[in-house]
């Protein structure tokens, strides 16, 4: 490819593109990957309500929790890539405008016409925002799972009072660790 093939206007109309497929392809990985989720959570809570209402004795309380705290691991994971997700979608963000800057360098009187610039972009953490809220799905059933789990392992090895006490503290402690690292990772934008 020679040097004249391609201009400064080629490449930035290039580099704009990508940035905006790659916005919009984050934007719609992070609904499949909620769908994913959604979709095994609920396929594992119908197995483990299966198990337990059609089998008898205190091995399917156990299978039951080891499919719901398996469950509760992946989520985890989901819950990391929902991270990824908003991180790669704001980056984009920031490409786009860096080319829209480039622009705005050389003609000056589109400045008025491009609302969104580097300043005015919203927060990697943004509470109240679709991508919290599928967020906060993911990690309330994470919570769920786990809280799950946990309180049918007490119940098959009888120790039934406990169960729901520690369920249900450790369903609020692990909502509000999985709460603290995503604004931790969201407000200081790891990339």
């Amino acid at each position: 490819m020679k040097n004249s093939d391609l201009n400064s206007t080629d490449i930035l109309k290039m580099e704009f593109g990508y940035a905006k497929e790659t916005a919009s392809q984050a934007i719609n990985d992070r609904y499949t990957m909620l769908n994913y989720y959604i979709g095994i959570v609920t396929a594992v809570g119908s197995i483990s309500a299966g198990l337990i209402s059609t089998q008898k004795g205190n091995n399917v309380f156990v299978a039951s929790a080891g499919l719901l705290l398996i469950t509760a691991i992946v989520g985890w994971v989901f819950l990391a890539i929902m991270l990824r997700l908003r991180q790669a979608w704001l980056s984009s963000l920031q490409t786009m405008n860096e080319v829209k800057s480039a622009y705005i360098t050389s003609d000056s009187d589109l400045a008025p016409a491009l609302r969104w610039s580097n300043q005015t972009l919203p927060k990697a953490y943004k509470p109240w925002s679709i991508h919290y809220f599928s967020s906060l799905l993911i990690v309330a059933l994470n919570s769920l799972c786990l809280a799950l789990a946990f309180g049918l392992y007490l119940f098959s090895i009888n120790r039934r009072g406990m169960s729901v006490a520690i369920s249900l503290g450790l369903f609020l402690f692990s909502t509000v660790l999985q709460l603290y690292i995503y604004r931790r990772v969201l407000a200081g934008n790891a990339s």
